[in-house]
């Protein structure tokens, strides 16, 4: 959204350009019911301004992987019908507790933060 309107779409691992007046303009994009913050930027007469929409999810990996080895060890011990040992549930939920709260969190109640726009200093496109 620029300005407040429905500009357009941009696919995923997408780029898409837009063009806009000189001046001041409000950038704010969303995913379903998330969204990022609105991002403010400034265009100069015969400026290219390039922005980075990212997800805002700074920990997401770090939380998905470990959740993911635990879970294909559950699938793994449990249809090897070996019985799974005692602390294997404590680590079960010791991950994927904090896992589950953390996605929950930031689609839920975080959701403006769920993408973040940054300005991209470094593309390729315009240097």
């Amino acid at each position: 959204m620029i300005d407040g309107q429905q500009t357009g779409s941009i696919s995923n691992g997408g780029t898409e350009e837009f063009k806009l007046e000189p001046g001041q303009h409000k950038i704010l994009c969303k995913v379903d019911w998330c969204s990022s913050r609105e991002y403010d930027v400034t265009i100069a007469a015969g400026e290219t301004a390039y922005l980075h929409v990212k997800s805002g999810m700074k920990y997401y990996w770090q939380f998905t992987i470990p959740l993911l080895v635990i879970l294909f060890l559950n699938f793994y011990l449990t249809f090897s019908k070996e019985e799974k040992p005692v602390w294997f549930n404590f680590l079960l939920i010791g991950i994927a507790v904090p896992a589950i709260i953390y996605i929950l969190y930031y689609t839920l109640f975080n959701r403006k933060d769920y993408l973040a726009i940054t300005k991209d200093e470094t593309t390729l496109f315009g240097k």
